[in-house]
């Protein structure tokens, strides 16, 4: 059971309805119904009367609340026993994008693990659209994701740092450029799935570079390693290139100048955990300054 649901059905019990329950708990009224339904669904019982606008907690919904209460009151007395501030949450849940897992998070979260010993941090990657969806309906804290083309009004977006584009060979492949390196090997592909590859089509398309792919992976490990081995060259975003292979690449920056995306914090500003997020941002930034060969800073 998800403690984020018990805390949702309280919010609708205090505030009496999901419209203002949602505004409390910085959900969107359909993510909060969400809840509520998958609730219901794991206890096989109704905990609403639907028959009345707006619904209203039935017999067992009130009884679930009375003991949902007892519930979140017990967890939120750990942390004070572990030596955690009466407002910080003891697990931190994070999404990230997938350049970023293996380069720059790990060391931020290390760096911030020394600011908040006692939390526990959950990460996970996926898509930008994905994550975002799943801050906006409470499952995630924040993720550190590419600048939305939509931003939902209940959310926060910080931009941190820009991450290059950034053309990989292995050493011994010919070109001098990366126009050179594109159109005269084979490409190894990443499924981008999402909105991040429409960015290096048009630009392939305006620069008149037509790619001869030859495989595609969703594995940005796989794709170096593949690279690695001569079976062709690729395009990643320069976060991925944080790997133990480093030294066994070509990297050349992408375009002319080089394309580039924003990468920042999405979270819910009324979250527990902001101030959590606040140090993560000062982190982010401050690794992103001192790694300008790989990472780009936000001017403030």
């Amino acid at each position: 059971m998800n403690l984020r649901h018990l805390k949702t059905l309280i919010a609708v019990a205090q505030y009496g309805n999901f419209a203002r329950a949602a505004n409390a708990v910085g959900l969107t009224q359909s993510a909060v119904s969400m809840q509520i339904k998958a609730l219901e669904t794991l206890l096989g019982a109704q905990l609403f009367d639907r028959s009345q606008r707006p619904a209203v907690l039935n017999e067992r919904g009130k009884l679930l609340v009375r003991r949902a209460h007892e519930i979140v009151h017990l967890y939120d007395s750990l942390p004070k026993t572990a030596g955690i501030g009466p407002d910080m949450p003891g697990l931190l849940n994070l999404g990230a994008v997938r350049s970023s897992v293996s380069g720059i998070m790990p060391r931020a979260l290390s760096a911030l693990n020394h600011q908040f010993p006692n939390v526990r941090v959950s990460i996970v990657h996926a898509l930008p659209g994905e994550l975002i969806e799943r801050v906006e309906q409470g499952e995630l804290d924040g993720a550190l994701v590419s600048e939305p083309l939509y931003l939902p009004p209940q959310l926060r977006w910080t931009g941190i740092m820009e991450e290059p584009l950034v053309v990989i060979a292995a050493t011994e492949v010919q070109g001098d450029s990366f126009d050179e390196l594109l159109s005269g090997n084979p490409y190894v592909a990443l499924n981008r799935g999402d909105w991040g590859g429409r960015p290096i089509a048009e630009y392939l398309n305006r620069r008149g570079i037509v790619l001869r792919p030859i495989m595609e992976f969703d594995s940005t490990e796989a794709v170096i390693m593949a690279v690695q081995r001569k079976l062709g060259v690729s395009i990643l975003h320069q976060g991925c290139i944080d790997h133990p292979l480093r030294g066994r690449l070509r990297i050349t920056p992408f375009g002319d100048p080089p394309l580039t995306r924003c990468l920042g914090l999405l979270c819910r500003p009324t979250a527990p955990c902001s101030l959590m997020f606040e140090a993560l941002v000062d982190i982010l930034k401050r690794m992103s300054a001192e790694q300008c060969d790989i990472w780009w800073p936000l001017s403030a």
